[in-house]
């Protein structure tokens, strides 16, 4: 007892949770440093998945020591110096990996390749990659490693202008990499300029469980993911909504959907958020404003390439298979009694949409908490029956968590930020079965879900 309590005085001061902060940082670092020096990830798949879950168990582990310590009583300003040393760790954690190869993931690739047809006139929805088109534009390095040259780009009209702005700065891949890096680190400090107000564990954690997160130091920093931009607009609109800029904050909520579709789930719940602040007349003024928002984006591309600006994303929701959990199982069923797979993905999105109106669109928004709780719940729904989970996906989710703060509720989806790493060895291996890795990266999460939505006597009382 006397130990325990000399632990939780120690981790009460600020010296005391300082230490712990630049003592988990620089083994963090270290074992960023055995990745950087790891080389081709792909090759070396068992040690990276390896480092990966090291990584991910001190930063749980830290993570869920700040959210227990509930005596921390420092001063505005010692809470401001411990998140600017997270901050500091987590520039140092991105620098580390922006310099290792993108051999995970290929995606990076196509938002180069897209930034690329539009810089010369092309319209990336008019022509699949390897079309004879468009020959004279394939003299760049990375064309031939490029995996889905047979699709149409997927990705909506404000992510093919970010690909086009920035293939003016620099066609490179590693420019595409640490620019999404830099965004991902403003997205750290719009999310502590958030939570400043809050109680300094709820600060503190927040803002190193997604800052630390080894899933999006590696999927955005070393693969390049473009995660970063619709979480950007996401919290730039609470931003704004926060200081009742909110014509501002509807647009930025409207350029987020249209950076990568996922965020048009919360749309119900953005509405009712806004609805909680004003009459129901402002409303539906702002729901015109995403309308007409969202025509104004598509129209040059429709002009351009007709039907095909909506060709990659009926191409990804209709045939795209990759890492499900409970579709797996739904699809089992059904393929039994000789149901089609495409049949199979409609009733899937039905239950999606019976659920998600039953469990979280009724339910009232009152603040910036419920609004990302509901978040949490709406886009945990949607990765559970999704027929493809990509482990970026986790980051849409994780983003909410961090504004909520980890608990019960929150921890499977944090839990899941590091075990959909272990797809991975799926992917690159060819003697992994499927579903032991299922089993290994699902089975956590469910258990943690039934915990936090049906905790036995002893987690009820805490």
């Amino acid at each position: 007892m006397q130990r325990k309590n000399n632990v939780t005085n120690l981790l009460s001061s600020h010296k005391g949770i300082l230490g712990l902060i630049v003592g988990s940082g620089v083994f963090q670092l270290l074992m960023y440093l055995k990745l950087f020096f790891l080389g081709n990830f792909k090759e070396n798949i068992l040690i990276y998945t390896a480092l990966f879950l090291v990584i991910f168990l001190i930063y749980l582990a830290i993570c869920l020591i700040i959210f227990r310590t509930n005596k921390i009583s420092l001063s505005k300003k010692e809470i401001n110096k411990l998140v600017i040393t997270i901050l500091i760790f987590s520039i140092i954690f991105r620098s580390v990996m922006v310099y290792t190869e993108s051999t995970l993931s290929t995606d990076v690739m196509r938002f180069a390749w897209d930034g690329r047809l539009l810089k010369y006139g092309v319209d990336p929805y008019a022509h699949e990659p390897y079309s004879a088109e468009l020959d004279w534009l394939k003299n760049v390095p990375y064309f031939e490693a490029y995996d889905h040259k047979d699709e149409i780009s997927p990705y909506p009209p404000f992510a093919q202008m970010t690909f086009l702005f920035l293939s003016i700065i620099s066609e490179s891949l590693f420019g595409l990499k640490v620019s999404f890096s830099v965004l991902d680190m403003i997205n750290c400090i719009l999310l502590a300029y958030l939570l400043h107000n809050m109680v300094a564990r709820r600060y503190l954690g927040g803002v190193i469980l997604y800052s630390w997160s080894p899933l999006m130091i590696i999927e955005i920093s070393s693969s390049g993911h473009m995660e970063p931009l619709p979480i950007f607009f996401i919290l730039t609109s609470l931003v704004l909504f926060s200081k009742k800029r909110l014509f501002y904050s509807t647009l930025s909520y409207t350029l987020a959907i249209w950076s990568k579709i996922f965020p048009i789930l919360l749309l119900p719940i953005y509405l009712k958020y806004l609805k909680s602040k004003n009459k129901s007349t402002i409303v539906i003024q702002h729901l015109i404003i995403i309308i007409v928002l969202s025509f104004s984006l598509y129209v040059p591309f429709i002009l351009s390439s007709g039907a095909n600006v909506f060709l990659g994303l009926y191409r990804y929701f209709s045939g795209w298979f990759f890492n499900p959990s409970l579709f797996l199982l739904f699809r089992i069923m059904l393929y039994e009694i000789g149901v089609p797979y495409a049949i199979s993905r409609i009733l899937a999105g039905i239950i999606f949409l019976f659920l998600a109106f039953r469990l979280v669109y009724v339910k009232e928004v009152r603040d910036l908490e419920s609004f990302a709780y509901l978040s949490i719940l709406t886009l945990g729904l949607s990765v559970m029956l999704a027929p493809a989970v990509f482990p970026w996906y986790s980051s849409w989710i994780l983003i909410f968590c961090a504004i909520v703060g980890m608990n019960l509720r929150t921890l499977p989806w944090i839990i899941l930020s590091g075990t959909a790493g272990f797809v991975y060895l799926l992917q690159y291996m060819s003697d992994v079965n499927f579903i032991h890795i299922a089993l290994i990266e699902y089975v956590p999460v469910y258990l943690a879900l039934v915990l936090a939505y049906d905790p036995p006597p002893f987690l009820r009382r805490n």
